[in-house]
């Protein structure tokens, strides 16, 4: 019988992270993941660190705390996380009304400036001039999501950390009390359990009667191979008010009884620029409550390339594969983070609006709350964790 001081269950950037942290504090512990290659949300993830966005104290807090462990963190890992500021174009449709839309930064630690359709095309070359009415721009932060979970994943390893890949199937428990992990290759027991596997978090949460609001998408998005195309932004549409829309429509759906149809439907054309001239172009995405769902991605291709044609025409000729994750969320400004109320040994860390921004910093929290006294941050979120009412 194997024995782990903590198990944490996904190798996405959450787990990568929180297992580093807390093998880092001298914990022996154990990261299980299902999959030989990524196939996780941070794998696809434009790598935008935003932030600028925080628009509560303790979000403008973990913002500049982020901000300052990014620009050390690939020292500290011993690996590239390819992290750069970059600026963020949030382009404007010709309908659009920029009054309106100025509004969702009223309250953001830095607000977006505008610029015109003229000053927007001197930014980023690439755009359509008739595809845009001007802009919104403002510096954030940029990594590549899989490199960055791979220096974490190295960081571990060199630590003495553990990896196995093996697909959990179930939680052991005993009296209130999780022990361990069931998995195809065995079981698994430590003195914590940590769930950092996104939307796959709720099939084993509620194996066990625990129903929190977390939820998921499923996101479909565009690679492609290096390309001498040159993209200068991150581009995104500056309506963000679309994603938010959607989640909001998950707490009045059945999760207990998942299924393939799809609610809601969100198309978000934008593209990125990685180091080494992939660019990753998106994304669609879908509201349905089965984990299982497999979106046609042909179909997805199309309706991407269609709409990016509009704004980068140049880039919407590439050569294209199109790619699927789940992508969690709480629909909550913060995520979901402590331990589970009435089930000892259990942890949340867990459905990340935007993790790259709040990962770091609160892994680094969490780790320390577990292993060295309590962290207030942590104590607020398992606070908002415990008063969280069961979803119908």
């Amino acid at each position: 019988m194997e024995n782990y001081d903590a198990i944490v269950v996904g190798a996405g950037i959450t787990g990568a992270a929180i297992a580093y942290e807390l093998q880092n504090q001298g914990q022996r512990v154990l990261l299980l993941e299902k999959h030989r290659q990524p196939v996780n949300a941070t794998t696809f993830s434009y790598g935008g660190i935003i932030y600028w966005a925080g628009t509560t104290p303790l979000q403008r807090q973990l913002c500049h705390e982020s901000r300052y462990r990014w620009t050390h963190l690939s020292q500290e890992l011993g690996g590239e996380t390819e992290y750069r500021e970059l600026e963020l174009l949030l382009y404007l449709r010709p309908e659009d009304d920029p009054r309106a839309l100025a509004q969702q930064f009223n309250h953001c630690l830095i607000r977006p400036q505008q610029v015109d359709r003229l000053t927007a095309i001197a930014i980023e070359p690439q755009l359509n001039p008739d595809g845009i009415g001007g802009a919104f721009v403002v510096p954030q932060g940029h990594v590549h999501g899989g490199k960055t979970v791979n220096a974490y994943l190295q960081a571990f390893l060199r630590l003495g950390g553990i990896v196995r890949i093996a697909e959990v199937e179930g939680l052991i428990t005993k009296r209130n009390r999780v022990q361990g992990v069931h998995s195809g290759e065995g079981n698994f027991f430590a003195h914590k359990v940590i769930l950092a596997s996104g939307g796959q978090s709720r099939t084993l949460l509620t194996s066990q009667g625990v129903n929190l609001p977390l939820y998921f998408t499923h996101a479909a998005l565009l690679q492609t191979a290096p390309t001498k195309e040159n993209l200068r932004c991150v581009i995104m549409p500056a309506d963000l008010q679309q994603r938010p829309n959607l989640e909001a429509l998950a707490p009045t759906l059945d999760w207990h009884h998942p299924n393939d149809h799809c609610v809601a439907t969100v198309l978000e054309p934008g593209a990125v620029q990685f180091f080494d001239g992939r660019l990753f172009i998106g994304q669609i995405s879908q509201l349905v409550t089965s984990p299982h769902y497999r979106p046609d991605l042909a179909w997805a291709q199309q309706q991407l390339q269609t709409a990016i044609a509009n704004i980068l025409p140049r880039i919407a000729r590439l050569p294209l594969t199109a790619h699927h994750c789940l992508v969690a969320f709480s629909g909550k400004p913060l995520p979901l983070v402590g331990e589970i109320p009435h089930l000892s040994g259990l942890v949340l860390f867990t459905g990340f609006t935007h993790p790259l921004v709040y990962v770091p910093p609160l892994a680094q929290k969490l780790a320390q709350h577990l292993t060295i006294g309590r962290e207030w941050v942590i104590d607020h979120l398992a606070a908002q964790l415990n008063s969280l009412q069961t979803e119908k």
